[in-house]
C-alpha cells in the first residue's frame, strides 16, 4: 500500500481539495477540515501511469495555498505469457507502464521452469527443460530512476501454459 503524509508548516486546520488533476485510481485523500493539517494520501494503486495533480489547502480564514505534486506508479501490463514447449527456446519481453522507463525486474513469488531465466530488464528467455514448480509467477519491477527503489504495487500473477511432444523411437 501507499501513504503519503503532507504536513503544513505552521501545523494548523486546513481544509483540503484535488484542484485539478486526479491522484492515482486507489489513493484517496481525506475531505473537510484536517486539525493537524496533515493531508494523508493513501490506499494501493490499481492501475500504472504518471499522474499529476494539484492540492488547495485553505486555512479557517480563507487563505489558500496551491501546491502540484506527481505520483508515478509503476506496474506491470503484462497480463498473460505466451506458451512455451519443453525443448523449444522461448522468449518474451514483459511490458511495464509509468515511471521513468528505468527498470529492473525481478520475481516476487513462484518459479520459472527449469531452463528459463528472468534478466534485469524484463526478458524471460532461455530453453525450458521441464514444468515450473509452481503454477503462477509472480513479477515486480523497480524503477531505477525514482530517488526510493520501490516495487510495484501491481504484481500480476501469470500462469504459464507448457505444451510438450513425446516421439516413439
Amino acid at each position: 500500500s501507499f501513504l503519503a503524509l503532507l504536513p503544513s508548516s505552521p501545523a494548523k486546520p486546513l481544509k483540503f481539495v484535488v484542484a485539478s488533476g486526479s491522484l492515482p485510481p486507489g489513493l484517496t485523500a481525506p475531505t473537510g477540515l484536517i486539525q493537524n493539517g496533515v493531508l494523508r494520501i493513501q490506499g494501493t494503486p490499481t492501475a500504472a501511469g504518471n499522474f499529476l495533480f494539484t492540492i488547495r489547502a485553505t486555512d479557517q480564514s480563507g487563505n489558500f495555498i496551491l501546491q502540484s505534486y506527481a505520483i508515478e506508479v509503476v506496474g506491470i501490463t503484462t497480463l498473460s505469457l505466451p506458451n512455451f514447449t519443453i525443448g523449444t527456446p522461448y522468449s518474451y519481453q514483459l511490458q511495464v507502464a509509468g515511471g521513468s522507463g528505468n527498470y529492473e525486474y525481478g520475481i516476487s513469488s513462484g518459479t520459472l521452469p527449469d531452463g528459463l531465466d528472468l534478466s534485469l530488464s524484463g526478458l524471460i528467455s532461455g530453453t525450458p527443460t521441464n514444468l515450473a514448480t509452481s503454477q503462477t509467477v509472480a513479477f515486480a519491477v523497480a524503477d531505477t530512476a525514482c530517488e526510493h527503489l520501490l516495487e510495484s504495487q501491481r504484481k500480476p500473477s501469470i500462469a504459464m501454459v507448457t505444451s510438450s511432444t513425446t516421439r516413439n523411437m
